[in-house]
């Protein structure tokens, strides 16, 4: 690339600190060493901005309808004059995307859900977006289903940072108290109806040999704890080391029952070399190879989920063959790196250079 080109990565709407901003973090401040300069639009006193450093630049926006924010964000683009303007987030999409048109810049957006469109959005959105990228190929083929055209639809598989524990496996199980002997299953994510884990634990119980480590919060929390109190159910709620939880266990499951687009966890169980059991939904066979870094259950099945988990159970050269395998995928599809190469490819072939 003769020049350094710029992308401005638009993040207002996103105020938490969740997998979207982390993947926009990890884009900011990746693409860079591929020739890129990058510039992140965030919400003032957001986790994002904090962690963008002199990447970032605060802008107030009130999110999908404020139309108010329309001139700064125009005035923005124009001082900028960013060769892509890349959005992430639902309520981000159509006023920066029109505010980026009027200043004639390239427009980009990634979808992180695998949810369908609305016929009416997909008139609002279509004309304003000239590229969509989904992050796995069921989301590609969710917009295209919803009515965006296949040539303006692309698949950028995610990819991770691997997980680096600050301590061993026997410490880990340790701190969090796996009882020796058990299989350890990990549930990472929100407990809520639509993930699966309450039918999940209510079919495992009474297994012998199978211990649950719940990480994560949601509405759920207060009845599963009722619900599981006296089982082999440990629960965590929300830790700060994603890394030394997972060392802890020998197999992480993802019992979803609504379409996952491309769930994080799955990547990161792979990159610790972890055996997955994972719903047969959404992205997740884009991620788990079954019978070979895992396997994928039947969705809404909670006990060919605990199948799955007491054949785990049973035969541990098994789950550490698997476990090989699933590491090999990451290393081969699903590192940080992968994505940011994939990312530089696709707007090579599409604005040049």
């Amino acid at each position: 690339m003769a020049e350094r080109r710029l992308i401005v990565e638009v993040a207002t709407s996103l105020r938490d600190w969740g997998s979207i901003e982390r993947y926009v973090l990890w884009l900011t401040q990746g693409m860079p060493r591929f020739g890129w300069n990058t510039v992140l639009l965030a919400a003032p006193g957001s986790p994002l901005i904090h962690r963008a450093g002199g990447l970032g630049r605060p802008l107030r926006f009130g999110g999908k309808y404020d139309w108010s924010a329309f001139p700064r964000l125009v005035r923005t683009f124009r001082r900028l004059q960013p060769d892509v303007v890349h959005l992430h987030f639902s309520p981000d999409y159509l006023v920066p995307a029109i505010a980026a048109k009027v200043a004639r810049s390239r427009v980009m957006a990634t979808r992180h859900l695998g949810l369908p469109y609305s016929r009416r959005k997909v008139r609002l959105l279509a004309k304003r977006i000239d590229l969509w990228v989904g992050v796995s190929r069921f989301v590609s083929e969710t917009l295209v289903r919803s009515g965006f055209p296949p040539g303006t639809v692309r698949t950028i598989h995610s990819g991770v940072p691997g997980l680096q524990p600050t301590m061993t496996a026997e410490q880990a199980r340790a701190r969090f108290g796996v009882t020796p002997g058990c299989l350890a299953v990990g549930y990472f994510g929100r407990l809520e109806p639509e993930k699966g884990i309450e039918g999940a634990l209510a079919a495992c119980a009474g297994v012998r040999g199978l211990e649950w480590h719940v990480f994560g919060g949601g509405s759920l929390e207060s009845r599963l704890r009722d619900a599981c109190n006296g089982r082999s159910v440990l629960f965590h709620g929300k830790v700060e080391s994603v890394a030394d939880a997972m060392a802890a266990v020998d197999v992480v499951a993802i019992p979803s029952w609504w379409d996952e687009a491309f769930p994080f966890a799955a990547l990161e169980a792979m990159s610790l070399g972890l055996p997955i059991v994972a719903s047969n939904v959404g992205g997740l066979p884009e991620a788990v190879d079954e019978g070979v870094t895992g396997f994928l259950v039947p969705k809404e099945d909670p006990k060919a989920l605990r199948s799955a988990l007491e054949e785990l159970s049973a035969h541990p050269e098994r789950r550490r063959s698997l476990g090989e395998a699933a590491r090999r995928r990451y290393r081969e599809l699903f590192t940080l790196e992968a994505m940011l190469e994939r990312y530089d490819r696709l707007l090579r072939d599409w604005i040049g250079g």
